[in-house]
């Protein structure tokens, strides 16, 4: 089988050991992949945006150019939640989280939205 050009397949693949022969994410994968996978697809688009070469990104956001690559090519699993929003703000991203309020009998959701 190919490599899992999709990152969230890529991550759920590596996490559940799944077979990855598809580019459109399965329904099963962990909502906070799809999270991770969001926000690294952000901070790239934000590196581009802004002109940056990876080695100045990696000086904004504190880390070593090995890491913005990982980042930018979205292999994700050494990478939290936590510090991908870290690179976002890092790189003068305004982040904010809202917590709704759903009915008691609709499964909460994380979708990341660029703005």
């Amino acid at each position: 089988l190919p490599p899992c050009s999709n990152p969230v397949q890529r991550l759920a693949t590596q996490r559940h050991s799944a077979p990855c022969h598809s580019v459109t994410h399965h329904v099963w994968a962990p909502p906070f992949v799809q999270v991770k996978a969001d926000l690294a697809i952000e901070v790239a688009a934000t590196i581009k945006r802004r002109e940056l070469t990876q080695e100045q990104a990696a000086k904004l956001m504190g880390v070593d150019q090995a890491r913005v690559s990982r980042i930018v090519r979205e292999h994700l699993s050494r990478y939290t939640i936590d510090s991908l929003l870290r690179s976002l703000t890092r790189l003068s991203r305004n982040v904010t989280i809202v917590v709704d309020t759903q009915d008691a009998d609709h499964q909460g959701s994380v979708p990341v939205r660029a703005g």
